[in-house]
């Protein structure tokens, strides 16, 4: 290890010097892993924990790539959901478990689905006309188990399904 000279750092004492540097070690070695695709604080301070990194070192680490926008949970969670709807069509009941998972508070994710006018009825209407469109011939049954497994409550699949499709639909 280096030695290090206390007189080019002024009033710091040695331990705040080493402190500093691994802070900086932290961070530059988490730093490709946030910049790549965007993460929330819990991934960050998940992965430098698996590198090792001790408790204060990951809080500062964290604390220094939030202040500078590397990691920002609420770009990530309207991201996520954005990603999510287009791809996957998943209820928001499912989104929130998601993003939760991901360390995005309860008020983020309201905020994000606020923002972006995320509500079930136009999640499950996406949903059902993919599978219809590409499932042709698709049963009443089969539509409501998939609409199911996507996440949204029971009772809304019914009504939408109740709603939406025709008779003949009900009749395969």
């Amino acid at each position: 290890m280096i030695e290090i000279n206390p007189n080019l750092y002024g009033n710091k004492d040695i331990e705040e010097i080493e402190h500093d540097k691994k802070v900086r070690e932290a961070t530059d070695a988490i730093l490709g892993f946030v910049v790549k695709s965007k993460k929330t604080q819990l991934l960050a301070k998940k992965k430098l924990l698996l590198l090792g990194y001790d408790d204060i070192i990951i809080s500062d680490a964290v604390k220094y790539l939030c202040e500078r926008g590397y990691i920002d949970d609420t770009k990530f969670c309207i991201s996520y959901i954005n990603d999510a709807v287009m791809l996957r069509f998943p209820s928001k009941r499912l989104l929130k478990f998601e993003l939760e998972r991901n360390g995005v508070s309860r008020e983020i994710i309201s905020n994000c689905f606020d923002e972006l006018g995320i509500d079930d009825r136009k999640l499950i209407k996406s949903a059902a006309d993919k599978k219809i469109r590409i499932t042709k011939g698709i049963s009443y049954d089969k539509l409501m188990k998939y609409l199911f497994s996507k996440g949204f409550e029971p009772e809304t699949v019914r009504n939408y399904l109740k709603e939406n499709l025709d008779e003949e639909m009900k009749q395969r």
